[in-house]
């Protein structure tokens, strides 16, 4: 297992100074009387009162993962919101309508029992950043909190994006999510502090660059999430919930980073299901798209032969079409073939910028070379359809570097 130092266990939570009772339970017990109460269960819903961490999941399920991403909000739900975390999830499904839930502590497996508090229809396309913007403005406006944690519950696909509609939409481009993250600061003045990928191949070079402005931390995985035959299983699980709220509950101070941390902690536990995972710190990602640029014009003018670098990326850890970034770089600072101490400085800086970015990492054995992000390296020289829409591709000249394999000559740029 490779595995960064993570976690509660091995990071010092802080405690609280000594002071009167925290102000989220004032309010939690002066505002009782004003909570609405919906739902079959005439459960009390927290609506406007101010906690610790706020949860908002998007269950972006109108596809085949319907039922697996339903039974991760029972998981969640038996668990539930406590006096200082609310948790929220906006569910879509294969089949009936889209439903926003404030989750109460339930045990009853198979079924949701928390209350409903909307009812959005049958056709809500989850893959329109519009929809996304809406959910986080409702979520942060009706729930508030000092901190906030967005989970997606999809499909994922890399530079492709992520939240997949099969009903009523696509699935939304990076640059979408960044979109729909930007639309919803402007309105509620507040960056989401976590945001998680419970989605495939979205631990991506490329995805955390566009994003690096709207979310202080990622949470993704390299590779595939595996779950009972379908690429998916929970990160945002019944552990990590629990072990936050007995945290905060002892009064201790949790921040955004540990968190993120943790669950990367916990996901080395369940790598049969989540072989891959890492943490990402975005205020670095900054760094990383620079240190690319560079590395990217040493190979457009390197006099290595590209036959070379092509056999690298071919030994180069993969991830379906993606290949880890890190481990490229690495194999061209230790390669014996390549004279070129220009690329090889380059490819350094690369990699002395993902370990600044990269704050969390675990692996199975199985992918002994996954550092922490992926990316396209694409041995015939062509990236993705509308890969040049990314914002890495226009701060970099990466995709005019990997054209460059597509002959052994040397280009200048």
């Amino acid at each position: 297992m490779n595995i960064k130092t993570t976690g509660f266990v091995n990071e010092q939570i802080i405690p609280e100074r000594k002071k009167a009772a925290p102000k989220q339970n004032t309010e939690t017990q002066q505002n009782i009387g004003d909570n609405v109460s919906l739902g079959s269960n005439d459960s009390k819903v927290d609506q406007g009162v101010h906690k610790k961490w706020t949860f908002l999941h998007y269950g972006a399920a109108d596809n085949n993962l319907s039922d697996l991403i339903k039974m991760d909000v029972d998981e969640m739900e038996r668990v539930g919101s406590d006096i200082n975390t609310h948790l929220v999830t906006q569910l879509d499904q294969e089949r009936g309508d889209c439903k926003r839930y404030y989750l109460i502590k339930d045990d009853q497996v198979g079924k949701l029992n928390s209350p409903m508090l909307e009812n959005m229809g049958p056709s809500v396309d989850m893959s329109d950043p519009k929809t996304l913007t809406d959910f986080i403005k409702w979520g942060i406006k009706n729930f508030p909190s000092d901190n906030v944690a967005l989970i997606i519950g999809s499909h994922g696909g890399g530079t492709l994006g992520a939240a997949a509609d099969d009903r009523d939409g696509d699935i939304m481009s990076p640059q979408g999510l960044r979109q729909a993250f930007e639309d919803a600061e402007k309105v509620t003045g507040k960056k989401i502090d976590v945001l998680g990928f419970d989605c495939c191949l979205m631990a991506n070079t490329e995805v955390a660059y566009e994003l690096k402005d709207v979310a202080n931390f990622i949470v993704a995985s390299e590779e595939s999430e595996g779950g009972d035959g379908w690429p998916y299983h929970n990160v945002l699980n019944e552990k990590v919930i629990y072990s936050l709220q007995k945290a905060l509950t002892k009064r201790l101070t949790v921040t955004p980073e540990q968190f993120a941390k943790k669950i990367v902690t916990d996901a080395s536990h369940a790598q049969q299901d989540l072989p891959t995972m890492s943490t990402i710190d975005t205020s670095k990602m900054g760094a990383v798209g620079k240190a690319m640029d560079g590395f990217a014009q040493s190979i457009i003018n390197t006099d290595t032969n590209k036959n070379t670098l092509k056999e690298i990326i071919r030994k180069t850890e993969k991830f379906e079409d993606f290949k880890d970034t890190y481990h490229f770089c690495e194999q061209i600072v230790n390669s014996k073939a390549i004279t070129d101490e220009k690329l090889k400085a380059e490819a350094q800086k690369v990699m002395d910028s993902l370990n600044e970015a990269i704050i969390a990492n675990q692996s199975s054995s199985e992918y002994p070379n996954a550092h922490g992000l992926q990316m396209e390296i694409p041995g015939n020289g062509k990236v993705s359809q509308g890969y040049k829409e990314l914002a890495f591709a226009k701060d970099t000249g990466w995709d005019e570097a990997m054209a460059t394999l597509k002959n052994n000559k040397k280009t200048k740029a």
